[in-house]
């Protein structure tokens, strides 16, 4: 049979038809979806092929402007490709002058960047009631006003300077000390004048105590602004995976800080110092080490241990000597920085050995304990209670229990209201209250841990 039979031609026709209908709805079924994975993958290599390209124009502009002009021989340029021609930065700057070379290189230059961080603290108080001798009893009064000084001298040096202004005292350098981390092995070296490291309360400044004044055994056996001497330090961190540091000084004996006159108390009461200045010029010696621990992500415990010396040999005293153990709990959820509790314990117990063997040794101590809790961003309070002996009243033990509530408006803006039961073995109790308003302006350096 011929392929030109016309019954022949219609049967190929209806086969093709049939076959073409059957094949119709395959053909019209989209195409698989992609993988939304492969989509994202396909996305990210694009992504850093762009990055990748950005960085080498980066890297091409910056090879041209710090090439040397000098070495540069005149020749035709070379059209750039589009992708640089869009990233152009332009004719290069002409070189710095010596003069402005040698003050951009001064920590104290024209350049905003290179001048210290200045920081001013005041604190605006007034009481009712306290000690019938306090100076301060029904008065409003300005406290402190605290100016602090700290830059970075080079990669490895920093310098921090702090000027105190006292009501009805003569300004001094609280503290003026340089700070050198270039040495190996997890060790830091510092020199100058500095808060001692006994204990864990001596060395807060006062507008960054956790109450509004000092516990009783630290203002009592250090005095109103703390232990400090001038010196040298050198402290190590430990290759541990806890974080562990132990630190040693040796310094000049200071005296105290500041010896605030009140009327009513005895010339013996005032004249206590653990460590006067006067006698032997032996050195003071400090050590001091803590250990904290992570207990969860949340909660951190540190102990600390520490101790201070020296020979006197003054009129009335061979040495000087106290010892002291502190325990530090803080917890501070990482889903609430506003909220937080602290809850911190000190013990201190020192010696006098006076000249005349027949006279008996000098022994005091006193201890504080003190929890504090932060509600949210403006509110907080605590409650605290601290005795200690006084050194020069063998027998005589003072005693208080105090609360504070805390307002914060910001970080550098607090209100604070403490009220204190005075309870002495001595006298009669009496009450105290205090308000406080802490203030802050400029850029001022984090306190210790």
């Amino acid at each position: 049979m011929s392929w030109s039979h016309p019954s022949l031609r219609r049967t190929l026709a209806l086969c093709t038809l049939f076959l073409t209908c059957l094949a119709a709805p395959v053909l019209a079924q989209p195409a698989t979806p992609e993988d939304p994975r492969d989509r994202q993958i396909r996305e990210l290599r694009q992504r850093l092929e762009e990055q990748q390209s950005q960085i080498d124009q980066l890297r091409q502009t910056l090879e041209g402007l710090l090439r040397p002009s000098a070495q540069a021989a005149p020749s035709t340029p070379t059209p750039a490709p589009e992708s640089e021609q869009a990233q152009d930065p332009g004719p290069e700057p002409p070189p710095a002058s010596a003069a402005q070379t040698e003050l951009n290189t001064s920590a104290t230059g024209s350049q905003p960047s290179m001048n210290p961080n200045i920081s001013v603290s005041a604190l605006l108080g007034g009481q009712k009631g306290g000690r019938p001798e306090d100076t301060q009893r029904n008065t409003f009064f300005v406290e402190e006003v605290e100016v602090a000084l700290q830059a970075p001298v080079d990669p490895k040096t920093r310098l921090d300077a702090f000027i105190g202004f006292h009501s009805g005292e003569t300004p001094e350098v609280e503290e003026a000390y340089a700070t050198y981390t270039g040495l190996p092995g997890g060790l830091q070296a510092r020199a100058g004048l500095f808060l001692n490291e006994v204990g864990r309360i001596n060395t807060v400044h006062t507008h960054a105590l956790p109450q509004i004044d000092r516990p009783l055994p630290a203002e009592e056996f250090f005095g109103h602004c703390g232990l400090r001497s001038p010196g040298v330090e050198l402290s190590w961190l430990a290759p541990v995976p806890w974080y562990s540091k132990a630190t040693v000084q040796m310094g000049s004996r200071f005296g105290h800080a500041h010896e605030h006159e009140e009327e009513g108390l005895d010339e013996e009461h005032h004249a206590f110092q653990l460590f006067p200045s006067d006698g032997a010029t032996k050195p003071l010696w400090v050590a001091r080490l803590e250990n904290m621990a992570e207990l969860n992500q949340d909660t951190t415990l540190m102990l600390g241990l520490s101790g201070a010396a020296s020979t006197i040999q003054n009129q009335h005293l061979e040495n000087s000597r106290i010892a002291g153990a502190d325990l530090t709990l803080k917890w501070s959820p990482l889903d609430d920085p506003y909220r937080n509790l602290v809850w911190q314990t000190e013990f201190l117990a020192g010696r006098q050995k006076h000249l005349d063997p027949a006279e008996e040794a000098r022994d005091f101590d006193g201890w504080y304990s003190f929890l504090n809790y932060r509600f949210n961003r403006n509110w907080r309070a605590g409650v605290r209670y601290d005795e200690t002996d006084l050194p020069m009243h063998p027998g005589e033990r003072q005693r208080r229990a105090s609360a504070l509530l805390e307002f914060l408006s910001s970080e550098w803006s607090a209100l604070r209201f403490q009220y204190s039961r005075y309870n002495p073995n001595f006298s009669r109790p009496f009450d105290e209250f205090q308000i406080q308003w802490n203030l802050t302006i400029g850029p001022h350096g984090a306190h210790k841990y």
